[in-house]
């Protein structure tokens, strides 16, 4: 691959994609792939308490539950979001890399093995659906013409078994869908 500097890489590959991340189709292998990904990865002071909290909380040792990330374009949301998956997704087979090692130290053991679930909703079309795995690794077409609260219900509760009204009606004001 081309250096940076001499301006022949596309930007595109430094567009990171969740939705990509989750449905693993090799399209931006830097950020799909936990090796690629933790190589280029510099874990900063921010990232790395923030990636500790989430990850204590899924391991049950902290009660906050909830962040909210305040951040321009450009500021770190996806990046974040990438790097818990990779930490929690297959915990067992993270890269033997100074970033992953980092992230580890500040959260003072190993992350938990977490289902992960993303709901990328700029990829979500009511008409057409929208293609998920499910924690059993089978790829299918989540279909509702219910609109995008309905369409949310169904994917959480079939794919991810997740207490929608207990989960989603406080934090969404989903009341009816």
């Amino acid at each position: 691959m081309a250096p940076v500097s001499a301006g022949t890489v596309p930007l595109h590959l430094f567009a990171a994609d969740l939705y990509d991340v989750m449905m693993q189709r090799g399209k931006r292998k830097i950020y799909e792939d936990p090796e690629q990904f933790f190589a280029l990865t510099f874990p900063t002071f921010n990232l790395r308490r923030l990636v500790r909290d989430v990850v204590l909380r899924l391991a049950g040792k902290n009660d906050k539950a909830v962040r909210q990330l305040e951040l321009t374009y450009g500021g770190g949301k996806t990046h974040t979001l990438i790097t818990l998956r990779h930490l929690v997704n297959d915990p067992a087979r993270l890269p033997k890399l100074p970033a992953v090692e980092e992230f580890v130290q500040d959260i003072g053991e190993r992350p938990p093995r977490c289902r992960v679930a993303a709901l990328c909703f700029d990829k979500l079309d009511v008409e057409k659906g929208m293609e998920v795995i499910s924690p059993a690794g089978k790829t299918r077409i989540i279909k509702r013409k219910s609109g995008k609260q309905r369409l949310l219900k169904i994917c959480l509760r079939r794919f991810w078994k997740f207490p929608v009204k207990k989960t989603l009606e406080p934090l969404c004001s989903l009341t009816k869908c």
